[in-house]
């Protein structure tokens, strides 16, 4: 028997139906890829909200008026929700250097590490590990984390 090449015909339907599956492959995969990316957002959503709720002990808000005699109930709260946005960066910037944003600032999340249990639970629900503070004098700028 002798070799016949395909018809033109039998290349062409080949052809499509090649680039049929292709297309559904990539129409498949973008709605994949989509999925996921709105899953991560609705995810980091409920993550943010959870840290702007996140209520710190009443040590830590007792130490921070202790640091800083004269200290109203506002201003305390002003320095954990400060405290809070900083970690809402951190969450949106993995792996990035941040500066504090003021020395009470930096104050009120040392106590907050001090509390290990605390501090350890937060982490693993906001960030899927431990968020380390890097202090002044290992290369990064006072109060990066």
């Amino acid at each position: 028997m002798q070799y016949q090449p395909p018809s033109t015909l039998n290349i062409v339907y080949t052809l499509i139906i090649l680039g049929i599956g292709a297309f559904l492959f990539t129409v498949y995969y973008i709605a994949a890829c989509e999925k996921r990316r709105k899953q991560s957002k609705e995810k980091d959503l409920l993550v943010e909200q959870w840290i702007n709720q996140y209520a710190f002990s009443s040590r830590i808000s007792y130490q921070l008026k202790r640091l800083y005699v004269g200290l109203t109930d506002a201003d305390v709260e002003s320095a954990l929700s400060a405290l809070k946005s900083y970690f809402l960066v951190a969450l949106r910037m993995p792996g990035k250097r941040l500066d504090m944003p003021s020395r009470i600032v930096d104050d009120a999340w040392h106590l907050f590490i001090v509390e290990t249990q605390a501090y350890s639970d937060f982490c693993q629900t906001a960030f899927g590990k431990y968020l380390h503070h890097h202090p002044y004098g290992d290369g990064a700028r006072e109060g990066s984390a």
